[in-house]
């Protein structure tokens, strides 16, 4: 039993988000997958937009190139807000080049209503020139005369300050013409600088205020886009798993079908071979029997029927038994009949239970127009054959079938002789089918372990082999898919043609058992190739079921990433054991067809992961009791095989007795494997329950063996160890057990913090070596102070001085490396933690180890309410004060010292060394086979 959380290796997955499915049948191979949540909600959008979503985004933090960077990656080119976007852009940019144009000329001392003005026979100019045709336009206009300044602009044009005399201005006009581009200033730009500046903060503001609109617009759209993807993948899944659990409700009439088809096949084969058939393949000597009548066409007996087929099938089948007695009379009748009718004449034959034969013939001697021209009373059944005009005959034969329910045949006037005959073995024959077939359906029912067996003597292979298929789907209902056979809306139609196709067969296989025997064969093929189709549609949705389900069990832990403006990507992260490493990526790597990243890489002992243990035997319920104190972190050691083997050892010690030790194992055993829900617990608490009930009461049994054999409180034999009579050596085993078990918590601390790389904090922590090394003393020490009648002056002894220096420097190491730590981590919090330790490891241990003769307070409390069953014994009679005590004891003492045993577990052992606060590995699938 492993002591140590299994090593860990952490997965990053990412791969086109059409290929989702095949990544999910990857995982499910290595079933042993944790997954956990790579982004926050909203990852599937850029960070710009969930900004502005979440409105953290203002027009005035608003980057106007991030934002048309963003509108292009997540917009088709002839998108409208794109278009939008782009306008806006393109008035942002001529507002810039305003406001670089209107710094340049405040910088150069011009006025900015100077541009287009005259003074004093000059001219103030601004043109527009493309960057790469700058220079000769500059040239040009110093040739001219002109007074130039060149001003860059944002957008890598630039602007030209140009002054020059009226006389010169038509060769400028010129030059402008050639080589710049067109400057179209607003009127409102011929202003004061500060009242162009503030014109143009504001319709920045205008624009952004626009823009942020527009992006607000397109992430809501995007946003609603992808939640109702979400939504659609998540419905169809459902839809699907729905469709799913409908062919798995179907997977009953599916086996009753196929049962019903093999009976069909041995009932079609007995008639044909003969009930010997029915002997090799070993049926119950009463369906035989039953077999035999029905097809020697003789009397069914109803008591071998109820035998065969049990009283619930018997109540539907006995009215049926009854009416193939009745028309083994009707035979008889019909042959006879023949010889007795006449041709003009319309004839029935009516049988009737003979209980209720006086009642008919009362009703036939008042009838008109029927005449009564043969009479059989057989087999507890009266028949009649009656003689008279149609009409007439048939208004008595409804109105006697609506009283009595008789069994009725009718020969017309235009029918030969032999017709009624006819009639009657073809009634017969149809009465035989169906009661053959439902006994041996019913045995079938009883049998069905033997099924394959049967239908291998009979030579159906088809049919065996659809038997297996069922069976497969049965004992594993969901079938892993290692990855998606076909497109979802396939499976969904499927899973609608199985569900229709199951439902025919059931009807179709209905009317079959009414065919006469010697026509089965030819019939049965057509349901043989449906039962086929069914199966196999079954058995593929079933295959996908598994795969649905993880699919919406994981779509939480499953995010889209848009990269591009129409592709996504899937991210998955999570955790698999170390040895699965190699599993995965083969896996990965074959199912999914392009895989964009793929990394796995061991977790070290330090870092914070899920906590794994391969839960196996009884461990998997005693683990539970570890959880009750907390999940185990990555890097500690599972105190599990501690916490069961110190519980149970310290319930046996408390709880002594061999008796009551063997009720509370028998107990425990039948809660493990019933796991009914005591007092509404769950199931898995009943069986940890059970599990450590078991352990428990066979550790009472040693223990009670140790204390004289005590057998439900009565000693039988001398005992080793008496605690009633031997005080003071039970409370020395009980405070030795104590000093042993602190030290081991504290051991198990040392080990707990080297496994963290906390080496110095191993040696010098208070619950770490220099509390091993304190308390050890510390138990010496007191044991001299204790056996000097607890006088103090002994600690001057020489021998003991050397041990209370020690003392004192354990304590003061605790401290000093509390004062390390402090100007290390520069935190007042670690100082503090020392201050504590060495509080706790002066008053937490000395009272932890008092914590422990309950052990032996108990176990003599014990041995008292065995003297007072006694006591109790000469008051009420032996057996009943025995009784009582017992009662008492197993239901209240039982209680009380689980629930001591559990406190020194958890509190006095565990608090030294265990922190918990780990996190629970939680198998994302189940495993695929």
């Amino acid at each position: 039993m492993a002591l140590t959380p299994e090593k860990l290796a952490r997965f990053r997955i990412i791969v086109p988000s059409e290929h989702e499915a095949e990544l999910l049948s990857a995982l499910r191979i290595v079933a042993n997958v944790h997954l956990e949540e790579p982004f926050q909600e909203g990852a599937a959008l850029p960070e710009l937009l969930v900004g502005v979503l979440e409105g953290k985004v203002t027009p005035g933090t608003l980057n106007m190139e991030e934002a048309l960077s963003v509108a292009r990656k997540v917009l088709r080119a002839d998108d409208l807000l794109l278009q939008k976007m782009e306008k806006k852009y393109v008035e942002y940019e001529e507002l810039q080049n305003y406001r670089v144009l209107a710094e340049q000329l405040a910088a150069a001392g011009v006025s900015l209503s100077s541009p287009g003005r005259e003074f004093q026979g000059n001219l103030v100019d601004v043109a527009l020139v493309a960057e790469e045709r700058a220079g000769r336009a500059v040239g040009e206009f110093l040739r001219i005369g002109c007074s130039v300044r060149k001003l860059k602009l944002p957008g890598g044009d630039c602007a030209l300050l140009l002054l020059y005399p009226t006389a010169i201005a038509e060769q400028v006009e010129k030059i402008k013409k050639a080589f710049c581009l067109p400057l179209d200033l607003p009127d409102w730009f011929f202003d004061s600088y500060e009242n162009v500046k503030n014109k143009l903060d504001a319709e920045e503001l205008k624009i952004k205020e626009e823009v942020l609109s527009i992006l607000l617009d397109i992430a809501s759209a995007l946003r609603d886009a992808i939640e109702f993807e979400k939504i659609s993948q998540e419905e169809v899944l459902e839809n699907l798993l729905r469709a799913a659990d409908d062919v798995r409700r179907e997977l009953p009439r599916l086996e009753s079908a196929l049962l019903k088809t093999t009976s069909l096949h041995v009932a079609a084969r007995a008639y044909k071979e003969g009930v010997k058939l029915l002997d090799e393949l070993k049926f119950d000597k009463v369906v035989v029997s039953l077999a035999r009548n029905l097809l020697g066409e003789e009397k069914v007996d109803y008591k071998l029927l109820k035998k065969a087929v049990g009283r619930e099938n018997f109540t539907e089948l006995l009215p049926l038994a009854r009416d193939y007695n009745a028309l083994l009379v009707a035979k008889q009748m019909a042959s006879e009949a023949e010889r007795i009718a006449k041709g003009e004449k319309t004839y029935y034959i009516i049988c009737i239970d003979e209980e209720l034969a006086e009642s008919l013939k009362a009703e036939l001697q008042v009838a008109t127009g029927a005449k009564v021209v043969l009479e059989k009373e057989q087999n507890g059944f009266y028949g009649v054959l009656l003689e008279g005009e149609a009409r007439t005959l048939e208004n008595l034969v409804k109105s006697l079938r609506r009283k009595y329910g008789i069994i009725s045949i009718r020969r017309g006037s235009e029918e030969a002789p032999e017709a009624l005959r006819e009639k009657v073995l073809e009634f017969i024959n149809s009465k035989k089918t169906m009661l053959l077939v439902n006994i041996i359906y019913a045995y079938m029912l009883k049998s069905k372990n033997r099924l394959s067996e049967i239908l291998e003597h009979l030579g159906e292979k088809d049919v065996n082999e659809l038997w297996r298929l069922h069976s497969r789907l049965v004992a594993q209902p969901e079938q892993p898919a290692v990855e998606w056979s076909s497109r979802l809306e396939d499976v969904a139609a499927k899973a609608e043609d199985a569900v229709k196709l199951i439902r025919k067969i059931d009807t179709r296989l209905s009317l079959l058992s009414e065919v006469p025997l010697q026509e089965l064969p030819e019939a049965l093929s057509l349901v043989l190739n449906e039962l086929k189709e069914a199966l196999h549609k079954a058995h593929s949705v079933l295959q996908h079921s598994a795969l649905i389900k993880s699919s919406l069990k994981v779509r939480s832990s499953m995010k889209t990433l848009r990269i591009l403006r129409e592709r996504r990507v899937v991210i998955v992260e999570g955790y698999i054991p170390v040895r699965e490493k190699q599993k995965l990526e083969e896996a990965v790597y074959k199912i999914v067809p392009h895989v964009v990243y793929f990394e796995v890489t061991e977790v070290p002992r330090g870092e914070r992961a899920p906590t794994y243990f391969e839960a196996k035997g009884l461990r998997k319920y005693l683990y539970k009791l570890t959880t009750l104190r907390g999940v185990p972190s990555y890097g500690e050691i599972d105190p599990t095989p501690l916490f069961t083997v110190l519980f149970v050892t310290m319930y046996g010690m408390m709880f002594g007795d061999v008796g009551q030790g063997l009720v509370l194992a028998l107990f425990g055993a039948w809660l493990l494997k019933t796991r009914y829900r005591l007092l509404g617990i769950s199931r898995e608490g009943a069986a940890s329950l059970g599990a450590l009930a078991l352990l428990a009461g066979i550790s009472s049994m040693i223990f009670g063996a140790l204390y004289g054999f005590s057998v439900f409180l009565k000693p039988l034999a001398h005992p080793l160890l008496s605690p009633i009579h031997d005080i003071y050596g039970m409370i020395a085993v009980a405070i030795c057990f104590g000093v042993v078990q602190l030290m081991l918590a504290m051991l198990m601390n040392i080990v707990n913090l080297v496994r963290a790389g906390d080496v110095l904090g191993a040696i010098f922590s208070g619950m770490g070596g220099m509390g091993i090394l304190f308390y050890s003393i510390g138990v010496i020490v007191g044991y001299h102070i204790v056996t000097s009648g607890f006088n103090l002056g002994v600690l001057s002894a020489p021998q003991l001085q050397p041990l209370t220096y020690i003392l004192l420097a354990s304590l003061l190491a605790v401290l000093g490396y509390g004062f390390f730590e402090w100007k290390e981590a520069k935190s007042s919090e670690k100082l503090m933690h020392a201050v504590s330790e060495v509080i706790e490891m002066i008053i937490a241990l000395p009272a932890n180890s008092m914590s422990y003769l309950r052990l032996a307070a108990f176990a003599m409390a014990h041995e008292v309410f065995g003297i007072l069953a006694e006591y109790m014994g000469t008051m009420t009679g032996e057996l009943a004060g025995y009784l009582v005590a017992n009662f008492l004891v197993l239901i209240i003492e039982g209680l009380a010292v689980g629930i001591q045993a559990m406190r020194l577990v958890f509190y006095e052992f565990s608090s030294k060394f265990f922190k918990g606060g780990g996190i629970e590995f939680r198998p994302a699938f189940i495993a695929a086979q």
